[in-house]
């Protein structure tokens, strides 16, 4: 059989495009800030809130609805107050907050609250406390601003029985990106953070959220690095319009990216009707919380849990430590026994020397030393948790506990359980020892060599 000829083009490549490397996206603005003053505080000590100003970064500005509100929200939901560029209470307010499309300079601003109980007429400005944790933050149900839109409806759990089916169910409905509108690499991002489930329950947000967290209506879908960029509190979504409705929300950036910022900035959310403004609130507030100052000087009062306000220290106490209701309580109990500070800060190390405690330290017959790891300030903590819960460390079941107790006892560092865990393991160990071991090596004869010792081993 006679095979066709070869035609010499038949096999010749054909011409295809080669494409450069891809631009990098490189933002050359420079970076502005706008600092939240607090006016009552020490001049240098009361900065408690910064905020990027990339609305437009080349001018340095920023919405100013967004400023006011997050410095409202850190300082305890106070919707009343106003900012100002002096910390002087009879200057006037800044008016462009009162503008949808206002927009305020990169530079320092005060927050000025009213004091909701003024005794006497003064011109000193309120000292209000602020509210550093997103865990001591509480919803405003019945306080949100008029502006923010309401989409404040009861939404019904989905019969969904399973976290994936609930994620399959999520990209069902959005089918893409709700902020890039890309298809690839997409994941389910929640606005109330699923660390966060027990707070959401203590503030009551599932009156309008029967699911909780895994309520479609807390649910979008979100490119994997938009969704990165959510949960390290870069963006938040925020509305900037007057239509009252969804199509407000647009991204807006807490911090800045190279990348995401020149293409998503101030863009407007792809439709998405069932999103909850609840939830969208409680996003921005968490993503808020993790911007907060931390403050160091001795004239902040602080929300602790709702309703608890920690007061700034008496003078003469050191500025850098807070005193708390724990602490006044061992001060009381010092003052009673008449046992010196000094002889209750110390303890016997060797012999002849000592070790100081934190002088913010009083042991108790519930808690023991500070475990590895624990800072004072979890400490403070776990000690306040014991006396509103007594026993706190013997919970067995920690699910029991009422909702205002469970998340802060999941919040601590060191849970107070951890001590019942360690006395059971030492009680197991003994068990497992030989009769007469001693695991320190040390015996009463030898014990003796040591000058100043008595017979139960401790210091003259």
């Amino acid at each position: 059989m006679d095979l066709p000829p070869e035609n010499p083009t038949q096999f010749q490549s054909q011409s295809f495009t080669v494409l450069p490397p891809a631009d990098f996206i490189h933002s050359t603005s420079a970076i502005h800030k706008i600092k939240i003053c607090h006016p009552a505080w020490p001049r240098g000590e009361n900065v408690f809130l910064q905020l990027y100003a990339l609305d437009d970064p080349d001018r340095g500005l920023c919405h100013a609805r967004t400023v006011w509100l997050a410095a409202a929200i850190v300082a305890g939901n106070a919707f009343s107050g106003y900012l100002s560029r002096s910390s002087d209470p009879a200057e006037p307010p800044i008016t462009t907050v009162q503008n949808d499309s206002g927009m305020l300079e990169h530079g320092i601003y005060y927050l000025h609250v009213p004091d909701p109980e003024p005794s006497v007429q003064t011109s000193s400005p309120y000292n209000y406390p602020i509210c550093r944790r997103f865990r001591d933050w509480w919803y405003p149900h019945h306080g949100v601003p008029s502006w923010w839109p309401c989409l404040h409806r009861i939404i019904p759990a989905e019969d969904v029985q399973t976290s994936t089916a609930v994620s399959l169910l999520v990209r069902g409905m959005d089918g893409s990106c709700r902020v890039s509108g890309h298809s690839t690499g997409t994941q389910t991002a929640h606005l109330c953070p699923v660390t966060e489930q027990d707070w959401f329950r203590a503030n009551e947000v599932t009156d309008y959220l029967e699911a909780g967290v895994k309520n479609l209506a807390n649910m979008m879908l979100l490119r994997a690095d938009i969704h990165i960029a959510l949960d390290t509190h870069r963006i938040v979504f925020v509305p900037k319009g007057s239509s009252g409705d969804f199509t407000d929300f647009v991204v807006h950036f807490l911090r800045p990216t190279n990348d995401l910022l020149p293409l998503y900035n101030n863009r407007r959310l792809l439709p998405i009707d069932r999103l909850s403004s609840d939830s969208l609130l409680i996003r921005f507030a968490w993503a808020i919380f993790g911007l907060v100052e931390p403050s160091g000087n001795s004239t902040s009062r602080f929300w602790k849990g709702k309703g608890t306000i920690v007061e700034p220290p008496p003078p003469g106490f050191p500025s850098s430590q807070k005193r708390s209701r724990v602490e006044d309580e061992a001060a009381t109990t010092t003052a009673t026994t008449g046992e010196s500070s000094s002889v209750q800060r110390k303890r016997t190390c060797r012999r002849g020397q000592t070790t100081s405690r934190a002088p913010y330290y009083f042991p108790s017959p519930s808690s023991s030393l500070p475990s590895h790891g624990e800072t004072a300030e979890e400490m403070i903590e776990r000690r306040e948790l014991e006396i509103l819960a007594p026993g706190l460390h013997e919970v067995r079941n920690p699910n029991d506990l009422p909702p205002e107790l469970k998340f802060r006892y999941y919040t601590l560092a060191i849970y107070p359980g951890h001590q019942r865990i360690e006395r059971l393991k030492e009680q197991a160990l003994m068990k497992q020892r030989p009769e007469g071991f001693n695991p320190s090596g040390f015996t009463m004869d030898s014990m003796a060599e040591f000058p100043g010792s008595n017979e139960d081993g401790s210091s003259t």
